[in-house]
Order: C-alpha cells, then structure tokens, then sequence
C-alpha cells in the first residue's frame, strides 16, 4: 500500500523476481524459471491504480535508468 503515490524500490534474489514478473506478465508460476534476471539488472513495473494490473516497463534491464522511467 503506497497511497502518497512515491516510487518503491524493492531489491531481492533473482528467483523472487523472476516469480513476480512471471506472475504479472500472465505466466504460469511453472514457467518462472524462462525468465532471464541478470545480477545487477532492473526491472521496473508501473501500478496505476488496484483494480488494474501493472504494466511491465522493463525486465532484465542493465543500463541507464533514466532511459526507462
């Protein structure tokens, strides 16, 4: 819950991420393991609001911030 609407940085293991973005990109949780997360690498998703879900602005991203938000 983030109702003052600030960005939320969450940092963990691979295999945690890799299960959120399966999840939210529509994959089976089976599946989990296809998606590639690199050390280091960003993966950003947007939440508009909590009736719809987030959309997906990059996954596995290893450059520049700023390039994607």
């Amino acid at each position: 819950d983030n109702p003052s609407g600030d960005a939320v940085v969450v940092v963990t293991h691979a295999g945690i991420i890799r299960v959120l973005l399966s999840h939210y990109v529509g994959s089976s949780p089976a599946n989990y393991h296809r998606i590639r997360v690199s050390p280091g690498s960003i993966s950003v998703l947007s939440f508009a609001d909590d009736k719809q879900l987030p959309r997906v602005l990059a996954m596995n991203f290893c450059g520049k911030l700023a390039d994607i938000v």
